[in-house]
């Protein structure tokens, strides 16, 4: 199960790194997003609340993301975290950023 999950995560983001809407399809319908980025800070439940969070984040900032890459991925029978690095660009100015995201899995999808 722990590389059913690292595979999950893994597919997902490099699905959304190419844009490639299918990524939406490893969130789990109720899943529970806990955000904290400057004024997005809250919890988010279901997918549909998620996906509209992600365009909302995008659409009022202004921040276009380029070049995601994976760096890691780790996973056991329960969690996956998931190690990523990309470009960030807002008003010509531009910045490298790395993040760590963790997740719930169950079956072939993240909560």
């Amino acid at each position: 199960m722990r590389d059913l999950n690292a595979e999950i995560l893994r597919s997902a983001y490099e699905a959304m790194a190419k844009g490639d809407p299918s990524f939406a399809e490893a969130l789990a319908d109720d899943i529970l997003w806990h955000e904290s980025t400057a004024g997005f800070e809250g919890d988010y439940r279901g997918r549909d609340q998620v996906l509209a969070l992600m365009g909302r984040v995008f659409e009022e900032t202004g921040v276009q993301m380029t070049g995601m890459s994976i760096h890691d991925v780790l996973a056991s029978e329960d969690h996956a975290v998931i190690l990523t690095e990309a470009t960030l660009t807002k008003k010509g100015r531009t910045r490298d950023e790395c993040r760590a995201m963790w997740t719930h899995s169950y079956g072939n999808v993240s909560t």
